[in-house]
């Protein structure tokens, strides 16, 4: 667990979303080390989906992203998976909260389907 008010290491990435080695893509793809201390290695992300959205607020949701970074780490009310759905309605995206029964990141990804807007899943390693 993480303290309200630690830095939770949460990442904010800007910059080309696709193409050879976008950066945004490139996050998910690569080794995540800060300060050090390493956290996930290659390929710890496989796969993504998109959603189209009419408008965005991308100076909002980078700013939720930044604020995000204090708000600690718990495993049930403060994750990762809690943090991107506080992120991504921010900048626009319309997505079912985690809290409404999804509560591992791989049923909540899985449950964002094309019904709710969302594109197929595409494998990351086809992006490089």
């Amino acid at each position: 667990m993480v303290k309200r008010g630690d830095n939770n290491y949460a990442w904010v990435s800007n910059g080309p979303w696709a193409g050879p080695r976008g950066s945004v893509l490139a996050t998910f793809a690569d080794q995540l080390v800060i300060g050090g201390t390493f956290y996930h290695g290659a390929d710890y992300y496989t796969q993504f989906r998109c959603q189209h959205t009419s408008s965005s607020s991308v100076g909002a949701a980078v700013a939720r992203a930044n604020a995000i970074k204090g708000y600690g780490y718990a495993v049930v009310t403060s994750n990762c998976m809690d943090h991107a759905y506080n992120v991504l309605t921010t900048y626009g995206a319309s997505l079912a909260n985690p809290a409404s029964g999804y509560w591992t990141p791989n049923g909540w990804f899985g449950a964002l389907g094309v019904a709710s807007g969302f594109g197929p899943i595409i494998d990351l390693a086809s992006e490089r």
